[in-house]
């Protein structure tokens, strides 16, 4: 005879279906509108979400997502490189046991006018009248002055965008970083990488975090120092 749940009291753990005892994980759309993603990357992303479950933080080490994910050591790191660069994670490494993998806020990664994707994701369709047509008014057109800044600003933020990705830095984090840094820095820091690259794991995920630090770009005589 079958026994049911008593005084809201949660069934055996050998009771339950497989599906259940492997759990979910909530992912926000944010990385499902985010076509510049690779859908391996959103598949390890979501793993590790498993891994880290409600804390911050998880240490599954590249072997047992290997063998979770049935990819390549090489798959995996490429991966992990892909979701750190894009600022969704940071890796922090452990002398004789596996990094710790740190899940990034969302809203920091992504909210911004620069990112397009969570304005994309409501922007009214193209016969819903816009707000100058449902009032009856026109929008009067913005000082030419500040066109020209606007201009001047966008113009620099492309220069430094192209910087960035020939580089190698993901577009998404080079527009971002774009916001932020001004070409002098940039064209400071990626010398500065480009002259220690050799002594680098990882010169792109390198120069990213030292634009995001806002720091000053060392000059070439300080190299040593």
């Amino acid at each position: 005879m079958s026994t049911r749940k008593i005084d809201n009291e949660s069934e055996p753990l050998c009771s339950r279906s497989t599906v259940k005892q492997l759990g979910w994980a909530q992912v926000h759309h944010v990385l499902t509108l985010d076509k510049e993603l690779s859908d391996g990357a959103f598949r390890l992303y979501a793993l590790l979400l498993k891994y880290a479950r409600q804390s911050g933080g998880c240490w599954p080490g590249v072997e047992r997502l290997t063998r979770d994910l049935g990819k390549t050591k090489s798959t995996i790191k490429a991966r992990l490189a892909e979701l750190a660069e894009r600022g969704l994670v940071t890796r922090e490494r452990r002398f004789g046991v596996s990094s710790i993998t740190r899940m990034e806020d969302l809203e920091q990664v992504y909210d911004g006018p620069e990112n397009g994707i969570i304005e994309q994701s409501f922007e009214e369709p193209e016969n819903r009248p816009t707000k100058g047509q449902r009032t009856g008014r026109h929008e009067e057109h913005p000082d030419k002055n500040m066109q020209q800044g606007d201009d001047d600003s966008s113009s620099e933020q492309h220069i430094i965008t192209s910087l960035l990705t020939d580089f190698g830095v993901d577009s998404v984090v080079a527009r971002r970083l774009a916001q932020k840094c001004t070409t002098d820095q940039v064209r400071g820091w990626i010398a500065y990488t480009s002259r220690k690259r050799r002594d680098l794991r990882n010169p792109v995920a390198f120069l990213v975090s030292r634009l995001q630090s806002g720091e000053s770009a060392p000059s070439e005589s300080n190299d040593g120092n």
